[in-house]
């Protein structure tokens, strides 16, 4: 992961690296990269409906990032065990492992544990706050996905 902003420092967070590398221009309506020659974000998309994966890939991707997207749960976990991620974006409700599943078993590995998540959920919105604290994210996107939105809070 030579080429990942996780390089430059270890204790800075997903959501600090995208204030610094990402931000939302208001007059293109566009996603902008904020430091120009920055280097990019591993970025892990776990979805298994093909427009947010896509809407997602196709943002950070054009802004430099490195994406990997899987359509399901037992995708997310490989992926986790074989690859180091700057942050994870994860549906909450995927065959064969959920989101919900994926994140606790992130957060009992002794490496991953640390990793930015973001739960995308159509749920969002209407769970209550001790139900999100309990679920071990650090995000919560709802669906369908707003990228305007998403920029002004990660």
């Amino acid at each position: 992961m030579s080429n990942s902003a996780s390089d430059e420092s270890t204790d800075e967070t997903c959501a600090e690296k995208f204030d610094r590398l990402i931000v939302f221009d208001e007059e293109r309506s566009q996603l902008r990269s904020y430091e120009p020659g920055i280097t990019s974000l591993k970025i892990l998309v776990a979805d298994d409906e093909a427009a947010p994966a896509k809407l997602l890939r196709d943002e950070f991707e054009r802004l430099g990032h490195t994406v990997a997207v899987v359509q399901n749960g037992r995708e997310a976990d490989t992926a986790l065990e074989n690859e180091d991620f700057d942050c994870a974006f994860i549906d909450m409700i995927m065959p064969y492992m959920d989101g919900i599943e994926v994140i606790q078993w992130i957060r009992k590995h002794p490496v991953k544990n640390g990793l930015w998540i973001a739960l995308m959920t159509v749920q969002a919105k209407h769970m209550p706050e001790a139900s999100r604290d309990s679920l071990g994210a650090n995000y919560y996107l709802s669906k369908p996905i707003d990228i305007k939105d998403l920029f002004r809070k990660v």
